[in-house]
């Protein structure tokens, strides 16, 4: 680990020169140009960045409601256990909105039920209106079917038996009758008693009578009239059944047609409850791991209470301390010398006494306007700045205390150590089309010399080929003015060494 930095710049043998002629020849201004000599020195190149301490592992909460006021929030940087309370938000409007969400499901629940109820019934009273109907033409087939089959022996036989036992009571009633009949005029009976023996032979003759004519009847099988009346019985059964058997599935289907819509009505109440029950819930947040409270910022300005945040807005984070990392941004120009598994030089601002070492662990590959993730307030424009970077990201190998997110961390990107390197201030360097050169000076004459550059560093350039140590070449007395400014925040470059 280095202990110090510095800029290695080899303004070494600063020695005013004798002007001469040819170096107005060669375009070098003033009586006395500045030299300065090659040298030979161990460099150590690094790229830098800088950005904030975060967690590398961090769970984020979020606004789980629209515009609605924190009413209480936990002290930041407060350690704080799994299911522990961290937000409190305004819930008056919430709860009337839970109230009636939760009255309407029970309406609709209630209208549910009672249409399944209906439903129901119709079912058992249509079916039973079937049974009745399929019941009435079983009778009317059974009655045709029997007035078909007459006469039958059975029934012949039968109504013989009857006619003799009608005929016997009519012989003795009416034998009784005439015997009893020649003691009225002998004072024997009275007038009352032969009236009752005169009706009971009426009532046996007819008996006699109809015995008869039941004989003749069954003897003759049914009236043709009488068929086609229980024929027309049965059809009529039939087309009763049919009608009602028809009439069935259109009923049902209505009154399914009625459950579907009020289920779909309560399945709608019911989503609304739950939301609703949901929102309730998520007017007290509480948290969902162990960590550090560490504040998100809201219109460019911390939570706190009595601000309002729109839904899925960052409310804090609870990182876990255990690993720390830094993003930074790398320009486009030097983001290809920064390679995934780089060493770092960490540099805390709040812990100046101590330098931590890192590791580079991602380079993005895509680029970014330096603007883009900047925290902007609702409804604010993104500007973007023009100038493209590459996300790059430091793992710090140390684990302390100390570190906590949001402290400013200045990063040295360890990407090239050069020993025995010839090196020449980068003002010495001149170009003219595809050509770079410098101007050595030689026993009092200047001398235009070709060069191969390599890696360049802040202020200094490694000399590949075209020069040797000790050679003196003359600085130009105007700075660069491609050199881009130097930002720590967009990776610039530092040579150092020795």
């Amino acid at each position: 680990m280095m202990s110090k930095r510095y800029v290695l710049l080899l303004w070494v043998g600063l020695a005013a020169a004798v002007a001469m002629p040819s170096c107005t020849k060669h375009g070098l201004t003033g009586s006395s140009p500045i030299t300065a000599a090659v040298r030979k020195v161990d460099l150590t190149i690094t790229v830098r960045g800088g950005g904030k301490l975060e967690a590398a592992e961090s769970m984020r909460v979020t606004a789980p409601l629209w515009w609605k006021p924190i009413t209480w929030v936990i002290p930041e940087g407060t350690m704080v256990k799994k299911d522990d309370l961290i937000v409190k938000f305004e819930k008056k409007d919430i709860e009337n909105e839970y109230l009636t969400a939760k009255a309407d499901y029970a309406v609709a629940e209630a209208e549910l039920q009672k249409v399944k109820k209906e439903l129901e019934a119709k079912k058992h009273e249509l079916d039973a209106e079937i049974e009745s109907y399929q019941a009435d033409m079983a009778i009317a087939e059974l009655e045709l079917a029997r007035l078909r089959d007459l006469p039958r022996p059975d029934d012949i036989r039968q109504k013989k038996a009857t006619l003799r036992r009608a005929k016997a009571t009519f012989d003795v009633a009416k034998e009784e009758y005439e015997r009893m009949a020649r003691f009225k005029g002998l004072g024997f009976l009275a007038d009352a008693e032969i009236r009752q023996m005169i009706s009971e032979m009426k009532e046996a003759e007819s008996g006699f009578i109809c015995a008869q004519t039941d004989l003749r009847v069954a003897e003759s099988g049914a009236h043709p009239d009488t068929i086609r009346e229980a024929e027309l019985e049965v059809e009529r059964a039939k087309i009763a059944l049919e009608q009602a058997k028809q009439g069935l599935p259109g009923v049902i289907k209505q009154l399914e047609a009625a459950v579907e819509k009020q289920t779909a009505q309560a399945e709608k109440s019911r989503n609304v409850l739950d939301q609703k029950t949901k929102d309730l819930k998520n007017t007290e947040l509480t948290a969902p791991v162990d960590g550090m409270v560490v504040y998100r910022t809201v219109d460019q300005k911390k939570i706190a209470k009595g601000v309002k945040m729109w839904k899925g807005c960052a409310i804090m984070d609870l990182p876990d301390l255990s690993k720390m990392i830094v993003k930074t941004k790398i320009r486009e120009d030097r983001v290809h010398r920064v390679k995934a598994g780089q060493g770092v030089i960490v540099h805390i601002d709040a812990l100046p006494e101590q330098d931590f070492t890192g590791e580079v662990k991602e380079v993005g590959k895509i680029a970014k306007d330096k603007a883009e993730g900047e925290v902007l307030g609702w409804g604010q424009e993104k500007q973007e700045s023009g100038i493209k970077v590459f996300d790059v990201t430091i793992e710090i190998e140390e684990s302390d205390k100390r570190l906590v997110p949001n402290l400013i961390a200045k990063l040295d990107i360890l990407v090239n150590k050069i020993e025995g390197a010839l090196v020449v201030p980068i003002d010495a360097v001149k170009k003219e089309g595809d050509e770079e050169f410098v101007y050595v000076r030689l026993d009092g004459r200047v001398e235009k010399r070709l060069v191969k550059l390599g890696p360049e560093c802040e202020d200094l350039v490694v000399i590949e080929s075209g020069l040797n140590e000790g050679e003196r070449v003359c600085l130009s007395q105007e700075r660069r003015r491609d050199q881009p400014d130097q930002n720590a925040e967009n990776g610039t470059e530092e040579a150092t060494g020795s």
